[in-house]
């Protein structure tokens, strides 16, 4: 009798479960389920439906791309089981206009040239404790600080002509001719090549006026043409 009690405790018997979504309540196919007891694994159907042998409480183990990894104690009374699907948080991008980066880049370059950007900007001094002034010229150091006075300048002026440049580029760039004109491939470049523009229009236009003006030079390069 002992025995026979024994055997009637240890028999499991096979039953049908189904694996649905937790939010949404659906049915999730291809799910790997293993009994962590036996060890022996099967996979969910297309409704979310499998079939396993199961003692009097057992310990399966869930395991699916789109969704958590899960534990679950089951039972012969329990047939619905959840998973809970992985949040995927989207990485932000921040889209940035060749304007935006053509400012935050200005902006960089005045900070690391502030300091040249300063000096330029003040008249060379040199104190003389003698007060000596030869041949009408200062000192040999009223000298290298002229020059260095003057290689500021230089430096400066060519950094205000590099950021007219890349402003030009910005402002007068291939896609808005793109967009404003029929213009496309080789001829874009040509037509701003042969309409280059004020920069001084450049910086005080509104997009309207610009989109105006590079329309009324179309016109006039298909009169070319």
């Amino acid at each position: 009798m002992f025995i026979l009690l024994l055997l009637a405790g240890n028999a499991f018997c096979q039953l049908s479960f189904q694996v649905l979504d937790l939010e949404n309540k659906n049915p999730i196919a291809n799910v790997l389920i293993t009994n962590k007891r036996t060890k022996i694994d099967t996979r969910s159907d297309a409704q979310g439906n499998f079939n396993m042998d199961i003692d009097q409480v057992d310990t399966l183990l869930f395991s699916h791309p789109a969704y958590n990894f899960s534990v679950q104690y089951v039972y012969a009374g329990k047939h619905t089981l959840y998973l809970t699907p992985k949040v995927h948080k989207l990485q932000e991008v921040e889209v940035k206009s060749d304007m935006a980066k053509f400012r935050e880049d200005s902006a960089f370059r005045q900070s690391v040239y502030h300091k040249t950007l300063h000096d330029a900007k003040q008249k060379p001094k040199a104190g003389f404790s003698n007060g000596v002034v030869v041949d009408g010229l200062f000192s040999s150091l009223a000298n290298k600080i002229s020059g260095k006075g003057k290689k500021n300048k230089e430096f400066v002026k060519q950094l205000a002509a590099d950021d007219k440049e890349r402003y030009l580029k910005v402002r007068y760039s291939k896609n808005l001719v793109e967009r404003v004109t029929p213009l496309r491939g080789d001829s874009v470049q040509l037509f701003i090549d042969h309409f280059p523009v004020d920069y001084d229009f450049a910086r005080n236009a509104t997009d309207l006026e610009f989109d105006s003006w590079v329309r009324n030079n179309y016109k006039s390069w298909l009169g070319i043409k």
